[in-house]
């Protein structure tokens, strides 16, 4: 849970947290460097997805959701939704930073809602009472991030 909690603290320090969104409004990213994390991060940083080279199929998900709860650190359950697959996965809520936090747990590649994911390009994030809809990411763009996590 180590990595979570660096790859959390630098999703909210980075400073495209603190950019004005896009004229044309939030898009998806897809980092892949070879010896590094492949990440597809959407907007700036609203929703993070991450796995480190050959993770064996394991991405680390990261939402980022406000929350007035006062403790460092508590289990929150993510939801992801894909077509008609979903998955409710148990996660934690991790440290607030001016009562942003980030929601975090971990998928298997393998996973049914992953995998319309990639066929689609379209999830939909939700912890803590509060949903994100993002923009399709181009299924090519999940294909290849997914394809870097196994």
């Amino acid at each position: 849970m180590t990595r979570h909690i660096v790859f959390a603290i630098a999703l909210l320090a980075s400073p495209a947290a603190a950019a004005p969104p896009a004229a044309t409004g939030p898009a998806w990213a897809i980092t892949l460097e070879k010896g590094q994390p492949a990440q597809l991060i959407y907007g700036d940083g609203q929703l993070a997805l991450r796995c480190p080279p050959a993770s064996g199929g394991q991405v680390s998900v990261a939402l980022r959701v406000t929350s007035a709860r006062t403790e460092e650190t508590f289990p929150a359950s993510v939801g992801l939704s894909s077509g008609v697959e979903s998955a409710t996965l148990r996660g934690v809520a991790g440290a607030a930073r001016d009562s942003v936090r980030l929601a975090e747990t971990e998928i298997s590649t393998a996973a049914p809602v992953i995998a319309a994911f990639r066929k689609t390009g379209q999830i939909t994030a939700n912890a803590l009472g509060q949903t994100l809809i993002p923009a399709d990411a181009k299924p090519g763009m999940v294909r290849r991030f997914i394809g870097a996590c196994r």
